[in-house]
């Protein structure tokens, strides 16, 4: 769309954000909105659990939030 080859799109934000020269003109309402939602899990045969349990607590944390909000996707909220 950024190049002139068309004229709208519809896709995820998160999908929009990265390219210059487009305007998110909004989203559908929050009633027919299908969240697509990503899971995270640490392998039990990690060869580095503790490296994947940090990324996964900064992901968790306010810079993790900030982060994620800025490429358009909700934070990670924890089940534990």
């Amino acid at each position: 769309m950024a190049s002139g080859d068309a004229e709208f799109g519809i896709t995820f934000v998160s999908e929009l954000l990265p390219n210059k020269g487009l305007i998110v003109a909004g989203t559908f309402p929050d009633e027919i909105q299908l969240p697509t939602i990503y899971a995270v899990a640490i392998a039990t045969a990690s060869p580095n659990k503790e490296g994947a349990q940090a990324l996964l607590g900064m992901l968790a944390g306010a810079e993790g939030h900030a982060a994620l909000m800025n490429i358009g996707l909700e934070p990670i909220a924890s089940t534990n």
